[in-house]
């Protein structure tokens, strides 16, 4: 059994999206897009560890209240810019089990989704981006299926 671990020092889940096998048999680009919880309180190995990999854009999919509660701690940091992208679907615990693809559903179909897509698009090749929501589950884990989905990577790479 593999035991995983946050890529960076002050965070529990951040992962990397790079690796894995795509369309035309490209490889998705390493230390290109990070999946993550909430980043509270970043330390200097971690922000430069991003700056070294040009990962400077932060897209945060927490609403406001969320936000408050918890700052996102690259919020002014000299080199950073964090977008808010507010995703408040799926940001609660659903009534069954059987409601959990719905919410996914209702999160892939949010404005906040399309904003965050957006972003991602529009950054520069060489630069690369981490997002993240609260606990980098639900929200974060449909980005990532979309945007695997869409450099060609199969369903089945995707879901395990």
């Amino acid at each position: 059994m593999e035991i995983y671990q946050s890529l960076l020092q002050t965070t529990e889940n951040t992962r990397d999206l790079g690796g894995l096998v795509g369309a035309d048999h490209t490889v998705t680009r390493y230390w290109s897009v990070l999946r993550s919880d909430v980043p509270l309180d970043p330390s200097a190995s971690d922000v430069d560890l991003l700056r070294s990999h040009h990962i400077t854009t932060i897209i945060d999919m927490r609403d406001e209240p969320a936000i408050r509660q918890k700052p996102n701690g690259f919020v002014g940091r000299e080199g950073f810019r964090v977008v808010s992208c507010p995703i408040v679907e799926g940001s609660e615990i659903p009534d069954s089990v059987a409601e959990v693809p719905h919410g996914y559903l209702r999160i892939a179909g949010s404005n906040g989704m399309g904003q965050a897509l957006q972003v991602i698009a529009d950054l520069p090749e060489d630069e690369g981006v981490l997002f993240h929501c609260t606990a980098g589950k639900d929200r974060s884990g449909v980005l990532s299926v979309i945007l695997l989905l869409l450099a060609g990577v199969s369903v089945r790479d995707v879901v395990t």
